[in-house]
């Protein structure tokens, strides 16, 4: 995966950190990994911060109960060090982004694809609103079109889809994400619909036919330049530089 690839085995190595594999996606390997390793960030889809969630709701109320007994729950199940977290890649409640605000992990939510090394935007350290998807990265650009498209362009956008022409991808240099957005009164991005997308899907299924002819060529291409995704993870970690700065407030 281009996020988990780039942004997080590469980046751990960008901050000298331990980055963590587990044997499996099951609730209880989770559980057990955070207990061995004491994790300080978690980064996961949805479907992994509801399971927390809801592990840590089995073994107390947390609508009644004491506020250090739940903070307790949490930090058991996490290992006690976990601070910061991230959840991508489709929907989680407010609800529960709140929960893990308030007990001590500053979960913040991104959005982002492939095509553009894995991320797009992401809600700044305690700025997180309710549905957003927060600000642009540094080093990609974004607009909306007339019908609210997100489009976008920069230095880790791909260069294009294999074997297809520039005209049927990019609209004037700018790449269509296929998702319909508004702009809230900080600017920040909210998904509101999703565009059709059959011709896309119908130019990849195309194109994944001969995908594998030039895999040795394709793979050569992807090792021989890096430009690319270090400049996303330099973007990516650059929201992350000051967090132990008592004096930062962007």
């Amino acid at each position: 995966h281009t996020f988990g690839r780039y942004l997080e085995m590469l980046g751990a190595v960008y901050w000298g950190a331990e980055y963590v594999f587990m044997e499996n996606p099951a609730i209880n390997t989770l559980l057990d990994t955070m207990k061995r390793t004491k994790p300080t960030i978690f980064i996961s889809i949805p479907k992994k911060w509801l399971e927390l969630y809801n592990h840590i709701a089995e073994s107390v109320d947390v609508m009644v109960d004491d506020e250090n007994q739940i903070r307790q729950s949490l930090e058991a199940a996490t290992g006690g060090k976990l601070k910061w977290g991230l959840s991508a890649a489709g929907f989680l409640e407010p609800d529960i982004f709140q929960f893990f605000q308030k007990y001590g992990v500053e979960l913040m939510s991104g959005f982002g694809m492939t095509e553009a090394t894995g991320v797009i935007t992401m809600t700044p350290p305690d700025k997180y609103s309710p549905n957003s998807l927060g600000l642009a990265l540094p080093g990609v650009q974004v607009k909306l079109a007339n019908d609210g498209e997100m489009l976008i362009r920069g230095g880790y956008i791909m260069d294009g889809y294999y074997n297809t022409p520039d005209e049927e991808t990019f609209i004037d240099g700018w790449l269509p994400t296929g998702d319909i957005m508004r702009l809230d009164d900080r600017g920040f991005y909210e998904i509101i619909d999703r565009k059709k997308a059959e011709e896309k899907i119908k130019i990849f299924a195309s194109n994944l036919k001969d995908a594998n002819k030039e895999l040795e060529t394709f793979s050569y291409s992807i090792a021989h330049d890096l430009r690319a995704p270090l400049r996303s993870i330099l973007g990516f970690l650059h929201i992350f530089q000051n967090f132990h700065n008592p004096h930062h407030n962007s």
